[in-house]
């Protein structure tokens, strides 16, 4: 982490996350190659006239979370664009590691995210007066100000002003909870026309927002309150004894509005309500909706910032949701949306985002074509699709067994499959398949993928649904659906380009001994797609899900999830039995062929 001086405070960024420092001389960082900063290439390739950078941290503790760029036309466009990335933020990061090449996320905590500063040009000529923009978003006290070159950008390079003190530092890990805050919206909305309802809309808001600051905050599981002046110590006790991430510890609080709101400043004191009556026609709408914000709460937070935290998210989610509502909905028609709202790890970084629950795929693929460019993700593969939501209620599935892996010494490299997954084996769904269901619930399995990476909406077919679809493709006739038959590699690439129109490779081998041949092959694919291989021969199938591959000497293993398994889903008994486990070569039969199927996802999805 590293520090800046600016107006007699340090501000303090950490480098492994926003840049890769390159060439520290004494005390200053004077070049950095951009990492974060990408977003900055990203978007110059859309729009290279008045580049802004936008600075986000904590406030508090003077930490610069990250910069994002974008193009500046007018102080109230740029202002609008500050509150929306601001209320997408939570209040940490992420940083990935790898052990033994399988991908971990390590949480970061450095508090509140809020917009806190510029990263301007200096050879650019802005069509608004920064100062301006400054008073308009009210952070004139933490007015931070930074400053480069377009040319250092275009070139990958970062060139801060020499007088910026930079000190390396590393982060710590926090531990702690996610809190989901539910409750229900019930808008009442007077208005004549769209410019109307955005005014009222806004109002509306803005008194809602005023009313998150007297709420108290109710866990039932737990039962404790937190509230007032003070918090529980039921809750404090809790936290203590919290030793997971974030991630693994998902706690639901129930907003309250409290009866009575004590104001002690004659100030703050309500005034008679006065009656207004308008002539003339006019439309109501009661907008009645259920919005979750997300919260990061460490275990080492004071027991008040909590309840701040819950208030500061509840009021950032409101705002996200009001944005929802004025871009989704028709009020001409009088065609309003319902919002869901969902929370995805993008870049190192948590990000809260609604959608309307119905509306056209091509509205919703442009808005997320949006949210890629603002926050610099890839084109090339979907992030912010619904089934990517980090607390999307999954089902009883075990998911990602493989990473509950313990004490295996590789022979060489591991690489691994890409993402999420769920096991899918004999007996599920009270099926009896045993004997000749394997090949379909690999296929299940490799469904389940497409599900968590955002590839495709459409639920995991059952085995009906698959030999209906190789009728669909021509490759088999009716007798098929409903029976017991067997199927390989090439049937289920059929069903992949019938069902999804997913394109797929497949690899042949005359012997098991011979998939060591392959091994290459099969790294080059988990390094480039990721996806999990259905493999099949001698009459059944299973799932690889990596591959352990010592290029010098040829050794090799295989991680495989066996599809054979007819027990309860248990991870201790998947892993200590084998059912999910490392094989070396001998477990393919030498006198048995095997087709290896090798699904490519596809580069067009977002």
């Amino acid at each position: 982490m590293d520090e800046y001086t600016s107006d007699e405070i340090t501000w303090t960024v950490d480098f492994d996350q926003v840049l890769q420092i390159i060439n520290i001389s004494d005390e200053y960082c004077l070049f950095s190659y951009v990492k974060s900063f990408q977003n900055y290439k990203n978007v110059s390739q859309w729009n290279k006239d008045s580049l802004m950078g936008f600075i986000f941290g904590n406030r508090d503790s003077h930490h610069i979370h990250t910069i994002l760029f974008t193009s500046v036309s007018d102080v109230e466009t740029t202002a609008d664009y500050i509150a929306f990335t601001e209320s997408s933020f939570f209040a940490s990061m992420i940083a990935e590691f790898y052990r033994n090449n399988a991908l971990f996320l390590l949480f970061l905590f450095f508090g509140k995210v809020s917009f806190i500063g510029l990263l301007l040009l200096q050879d650019v000529e802005y069509p608004l007066d920064p100062d301006v923009l400054s008073a308009t978003v009210n952070f004139s006290l933490c007015d931070l100000r930074l400053y480069t070159s377009k040319d250092n950008l275009d070139k990958g390079i970062l060139q801060f002003a020499e007088d910026q003190h930079i000190r390396n530092k590393k982060s710590e890990a926090c531990l702690g909870v996610l809190a989901l805050s539910t409750m229900q919206l019930d808008w009442n909305i007077k208005f004549d026309d769209s410019d109307s309802f955005k005014e009222m809309l806004t109002t509306v808001l803005a008194e809602e927002q005023l009313n998150v600051d007297y709420m108290y905050f109710l866990n039932n599981t737990h039962n404790f309150l937190l509230g007032a002046d003070d918090v529980n110590d039921d809750f404090v006790e809790y936290m203590r004894g919290q030793g997971q991430q974030y991630y693994e510890n998902i706690v639901n609080f129930v907003p309250l509005r409290p009866v009575n709101i004590e104001v002690n400043d004659v100030s703050e004191q309500r005034l008679v309500p006065v009656l207004r009556i308008s002539k003339g026609l006019c439309k109501y709408i009661n907008i009645r909706n259920l919005v979750t914000a997300f919260t990061l709460i460490p275990k080492s937070s004071p027991k008040l910032d909590a309840l701040k935290d819950l208030r500061m998210s509840l009021c950032r989610t409101l705002f996200l949701v009001s944005r929802c509502i004025l871009q989704f909905s028709n009020v001409k028609k009088q065609q309003f949306v319902d919002v869901d709202t969902y929370a995805f790890i993008v870049n190192e970084n948590l990000i809260t985002v609604c959608y309307p629950r119905e509306a056209d795929q091509s509205l919703l693929r442009e808005y997320r074509l949006k949210l890629h460019k603002m926050f610099n993700v890839s084109m090339n593969h979907p992030v912010f699709r619904p089934s990517q939501s980090i607390v999307v209620q999954h089902n009883s599935l075990l998911r990602n067994p493989h990473q509950k892996i313990r004490n295996y010494k590789p022979v060489g490299d591991l690489f691994l499959v890409k993402g999420s997954y769920d096991y899918y084996h004999y007996l599920q769904g009270n099926i009896d398949d045993c004997g000749w269901g394997c090949a379909y619930r690999s296929f299940q399995t490799i469904w389940s993928w497409f599900n968590c990476q955002g590839y495709t909406d459409l639920p995991v077919p059952t085995h009906r649904q698959i030999q209906q679809s190789l009728v669909k493709y021509g490759d088999r006739d009716e007798k098929i659906v409903g029976s017991r038959q067997w199927l390989g590699s090439l049937e289920l690439s059929y069903c992949l380009e019938t069902m999804l129109g997913f394109e797929s490779k497949i690899l042949a081998t005359n012997s098991g001994a011979e998939l060591a041949d392959n091994a290459r092959k099969l790294a080059t694919h988990f390094q480039q797609y990721g996806t999990p291989i259905m493999i099949g021969g001698g009459m059944l199938a299973h799932t690889i899900l990596g591959v352990d591959f010592n290029s010098s000497t040829g050794e090799c293993a295989f991680l495989v999830l066996d599809p054979h398994y007819t027990g309860e889903d248990a991870i201790h008994t998947v892993i200590s039995k084998g059912w999910c486990g490392w094989k070396i070569l001998n477990f393919w039969k030498k006198e048995c062929f095997y087709n290896l199927l090798l699904p490519i996802p596809p580069s067009d999805v977002i």
